[in-house]
């Protein structure tokens, strides 16, 4: 008798243990609140849920809307925006009258993001859209997708822009005090500058559809061909030029493991290139060991080791392909036996993954130095740190990668690196290869069950926090132009006023402050900044001006006739490109660009080294139409100008180079 009564016992309080860690579960799911521009109309901006986990997809949560709580989400379905409003929040701080969305479960899923139309058409329980497929029932429609993995209480999310670009988006952890990491994820340009941006990197038409309005651009990993090959990179630059990919693999799962592929250990290759662009991977003595220096104690255990056995091979197709250095994800030979089907979980995964994650960035064979030695020569941890093998730790901001030395910063060459995430670099957080996240900072993270106020705010084309300035699509021939570093503060008339001779001259971008590079040394380089504020009216009421860090400032001369690369000249395009005349008209919220052009030590640069230029600009309407040169004696010296001549003084100290004014091309 005293048995079955414990039997009952245990029975009821187990029961109750379970309701108790379902009902603390319950209490603390993810809130996700979306927000949208004035824009954009939440009856026609939808959100829908995908994921496919052992061949089946689900979600626990719920949403409320005008007249109900307490709904259940579902997997695939399209919800407006509207539908997810209500003026009951849907728990935890997340803002009334809002949508939103109360998450539990939803593991490896997508949020697809639809602007227009009725959200996305679902063939099939696992479906996702295929974005470069003309046969795809949603070819047409334009949407994005954020990924997300919520399990109980804690999330973690990235913006993607992977496979294409098409709309902007932005998240942040609210309230997220505690637990919350690499939040914000931010997009700082809006959906018509990002796509821009993308589009002018693809060798062929990357707008798709190609015909009709397009909608995304792909990218190479979804469409290579239209996108240069590696057969440069890996034929010419890299021949003779080893590769050094060293650190620590922290192994798969449990540790030790059972295996010796997925235990954690050391790794140490070279990687070399044959003249048909072959790579070898060899490892060295200090290779595959599951007791090195690198590994805790309590982890140890038998690594795979150095012997031939882990030689690794990709051929010149494996690397070229859209799988490839592109997709991030080629097929390889370990010890000559059967190629793998893409990048496996595993220790030679990780090494391989190195490998294509430094071409991406151009790390291999670059000859820029970073803090004495050329990138080429430093080991992959080293490019964007982590643990050595003898266990020292660099920091990623002691990295090339850190510090934003990627992409064209470290090549000059554009076919040695990845020129589709180059464009996204600066002005997204969002990945744009997948090993990106070797950087570690890409993922958003939070636990509901720690901040118990935190929810996830996700913007939907947020609106751009300032203008931005990049390398003009319009250069002189035979000139090499590139940005290297920019900030952009946004200045009320009178603030403007304060700080330079800009009387009656009211700003209708920020004042954007930029440092870049001109090769040949002495030719005319050609900037862009972005807007879609400019004033209703005509271009000829616009007027860009020139600001110094003594307060004066000088006006640029307009391209009346159309594109001329001559110093002190400027132009305005529309999105397609198409230069406007003075008289045309100008409409506030559509997206122009302003092309402005300086000649390397002309009067418009104020960097004294050669081949580098400094250039803080803003645009607006003046009433007084007078130009040339005007000093403002009121005007003191700006942080943001001081900024960037101390980068300028910095590089002279560095290069002990002596200004020459006439200087042959």
């Amino acid at each position: 008798m005293k048995r079955i009564l414990l039997i009952v016992c245990l029975s009821v309080f187990s029961a109750f243990a379970t309701n108790a860690a379902n009902a603390a579960v319950a209490m603390d799911p993810v809130p996700i609140v979306f927000e949208i521009p004035s824009t954009l109309n939440a009856t026609d901006t939808y959100v829908q849920f995908f994921n496919c986990v052992n061949n089946a997809s689900s979600i626990t949560g719920t949403y409320n809307n005008a007249t109900t709580l307490n709904n259940s989400l579902q997997t695939n379905r399209a919800y407006a925006l509207a539908d997810l409003t209500s003026p009951t929040s849907v728990g935890g701080s997340a803002p009334a009258s809002t949508p939103a969305v109360s998450i539990t479960e939803f593991i490896s899923g997508r949020i697809y993001v639809t602007i227009g139309g009725a959200g996305l058409d679902v063939p099939s329980h696992c479906y996702q859209p295929n974005p470069a497929n003309p046969s795809d029932a949603n070819f047409t429609r334009r949407y994005q997708y954020f990924e997300a993995n919520v399990n109980a209480s804690s999330i973690t999310a990235d913006l993607s822009y992977i496979d294409f670009a098409s709309i902007s988006m932005s998240m942040e952890a609210v309230n997220a005090t505690t637990s919350g990491v690499n939040t914000p994820q931010l997009t700082k340009i809006t959906s018509t500058v990002l796509m821009d941006r993308v589009a002018t990197t693809s060798v062929l038409g990357n707008r798709l559809p190609v015909t009709g309005k397009s909608v995304r651009v792909i990218s190479p990993s979804m469409q290579a061909p239209l996108y240069h090959d590696w057969s440069w990179y890996l034929n010419s630059t890299l021949q003779g030029t080893p590769v050094y990919l060293n650190g620590t693999y922290v192994g798969t799962g449990n540790q030790p493991s059972a295996s010796n592929a997925t235990q954690a250990q050391s790794f140490s290759y070279i990687a070399t290139f044959d003249t048909f662009g072959n790579a070898t991977l060899t490892p060295q003595k200090d290779s595959g060991n599951g007791t090195a220096p690198c590994v805790p104690a309590v982890q140890q255990g038998q690594g795979v080791g150095n012997g031939t056995d882990m030689v690794i091979t990709i051929s010149l197709d494996s690397l070229n392909n859209a799988a490839g250095v592109y997709g991030n994800n080629p097929s390889y030979k370990i010890g000559g036996g059967t190629p793998t089907a893409g990048i496996v979980n595993d220790f030679s995964g990780r090494v391989v993954g190195d490998l294509l994650a430094g071409m991406s960035w151009g790390f291999p064979a670059s000859k820029v130095t970073y803090k004495g030695t050329a990138i080429g020569n430093l080991t992959s941890t080293e490019w964007w740190g982590g643990r050595m093998v003898d266990n020292s730790v660099l920091l990623l901001a002691d990295t090339p990668a850190g510090n934003g030395t990627v992409f064209s910063k470290v090549q000059t060459n554009s076919s040695n690196y990845h020129t589709y995430a180059d464009a996204l670099d600066g002005y997204t957080s969002g990945y744009g290869f997948a090993l990106q996240d070797r950087l570690g900072n890409n993922l958003l993270q939070f636990d509901t069950s720690v901040d118990t106020n935190a929810y996830l705010k996700f913007s939907i084309e947020p609106e751009a926090p300032h203008t931005s300035v990049f390398e003009s699509t319009s250069q002189a021939a035979g000139v090499t132009v590139k940005l290297t570093n920019f900030t952009g503060k946004t200045l009320t008339a009178a603030q403007l006023s304060a700080q330079y001779s800009t009387k009656d001259f009211t700003p209708h971008t920020s004042v954007c402050s930029f440092n870049g590079t001109v090769s040949p040394a002495g030719s005319v380089a050609t900037f862009m900044m972005d807007c879609d504020k400019l004033p209703t009216g005509t271009v000829s009421e616009l007027q860009l001006l020139k600001l110094y860090s003594s307060g004066a400032t000088l006006a640029y001369k307009y391209a009346v006739s159309g594109i001329s690369h001559t110093d002190g000249y400027w132009w305005v395009t529309d999105s397609s490109g198409n230069h406007l005349m003075q008289m045309d008209s100008l409409v506030y919220g559509t997206q122009y660009y302003i092309h402005f052009v300086i000649k390397d030590d002309g009067p418009y640069d104020e960097n004294p080294v050669a081949g580098q230029i400094t250039d803080p600009v803003s645009a607006g309407t003046k009433s007084d139409t007078s130009s040339g040169c005007v000093l403002n004696s009121n005007a003191g010296f700006t942080f943001e100008i001081a900024g960037l001549f101390l980068i300028a003084v910095f590089g002279i100290c560095l290069r002990r180079r002596v200004r020459v004014r006439n200087r042959s091309l």
